[in-house]
């Protein structure tokens, strides 16, 4: 692994620009010493050879985001309603047993 700094020398790219470019791919780069990943690496040679490329990974990356937080929320609507669900039926339940007990007594 290498950081911002060592590849932006080798790819004669300031090493300013390339966190800018990497922050833009939504990477997290804190700054030019950061050490980042071989996929961040592979992506930013491709996105100084081709700057289209930075845009199209940006837009990949927010749709996988906004995938995951759709399927988060799906999940968090499902649960909720798990939860309501057990709680009528422990109410029912609870309901029937009353009017067991009334016509026991």
């Amino acid at each position: 692994m290498q950081t911002v700094a060592s590849l932006a020398k080798r790819l004669d790219m300031g090493a300013e620009r390339a966190v800018e470019v990497l922050r833009h791919m939504l990477f997290e780069v804190e700054g030019v010493e950061t050490v980042i990943s071989s996929e961040a690496c592979d992506l930013l040679i491709d996105a100084d050879e081709d700057p289209s490329v930075a845009d199209h990974v940006r837009d990949a990356r927010l749709k996988e985001r906004l995938k995951a937080e759709e399927a988060a929320k799906k999940a968090e609507t499902r649960r909720k309603a798990a939860e309501k669900k057990k709680a009528a039926e422990a109410a029912k339940n609870a309901a029937e047993e009353a009017v067991e007990r009334e016509a026991a007594e």
